[in-house]
Formats: structure tokens, C-alpha cells, sequence
């Protein structure tokens, strides 16, 4: 099994846990939980890869009666991104769920220029060192991503 096909597996995450938890955090915060966004927390668990919002209304609307506008999609999406839930890959402008959905953090994306791939870096260290520059200049970070874009072991070695 290569590298890439694991950290796949890795970030198919179990749908029943993914929802319970998110459930749990939007109680927490006094907010419903919806059938519509149970459905996209349950769609976004089940990529390997992230999508573009159109390329996630497209498929979700394939098996959803009624039909999911983009509109409403962007609120959902915006609402899961605020909670920590669903991180942005601005660079794609695709979506995907956050691998450390269960606590606050900072996103630090390792992104494949070569194969496409992206691994979410979970990283303490990292996450501190941000803090302490942004309160250094004045900034109280709420919600931050990093991009570092290059290429993986499995391509350099092509």
C-alpha cells in the first residue's frame, strides 16, 4: 500500500463518529443540527480528496431530493469552517473535513504540487509558534491556514 493510498484511508474517516462528534460540538454551541448538515458533514467524510463546492452540490445532488442550492451549500460550508469542522484549501478553492475536527487548531497543509496530494499536519509546536508571532504584532489569530506547497516523498522519488 503506498504512502498516498494510507493518508487516503486515513482521511475516509468513519461517517457515524465524524457526525456524533460534530453533533456534539454544535450542541456545545447552542446551534441545531440539520438534516441537510448532516448530510454534507457526511458527504464531506466520505472524500478522498477535496472538491470544489459545485463539484460537491453536483454530486450530493445526484442522490438528494429535493436539490441543495449553492447558496445554501455556501452557508453550510461557512458555518462548518467557523466551528473548525471543514477547513478551505485556498489554493484549490476546495473544501475537505478537518482531520482534528475534535479540537481547536491550526490547519497546516502539506500539499503535492506533483500528485495533488494533501496531508493535514497536526503540530503543536507549529501551531504555538503562529500564536506567539501573531500576538507579537498585535493579532489575536481566530482561524488560520497554512499552505506549503512542494512535493512528496512518493514523487520526489519518481
Amino acid at each position: 500500500m503506498s504512502k498516498h493510498s494510507q493518508l487516503s484511508s486515513h482521511r475516509r474517516m468513519d461517517v457515524d463518529h465524524v457526525i456524533d462528534s460534530v453533533c456534539k460540538m454544535l450542541k456545545d454551541r447552542s446551534a441545531r443540527v440539520t438534516g441537510v448538515r448532516r448530510d454534507v458533514i457526511a458527504f464531506l467524510s466520505s472524500l478522498k480528496t477535496p472538491l470544489g463546492a459545485y463539484q460537491i452540490l453536483a454530486e450530493m445532488n445526484k442522490q438528494r431530493k429535493p436539490k441543495l442550492s449553492a447558496m445554501s451549500l455556501y452557508r453550510i460550508l461557512d458555518f462548518l469552517i467557523e466551528l473548525g469542522v471543514v477547513v478551505k484549501v485556498e489554493s484549490r478553492n476546495a473544501y475537505q473535513l478537518c482531520a482534528g475536527h475534535d479540537h481547536d487548531h491550526s490547519h497546516l497543509m502539506m500539499i503535492c504540487d506533483s500528485c495533488g496530494g494533501i496531508q493535514e499536519i497536526d503540530d503543536c509546536s507549529a501551531e504555538m509558534k503562529l500564536q506567539s508571532l501573531a500576538q507579537k504584532y498585535g493579532h489575536t489569530l481566530k482561524h488560520n491556514v497554512v499552505e506549503l506547497h512542494g512535493v512528496c516523498a512518493d514523487c520526489k522519488c519518481l
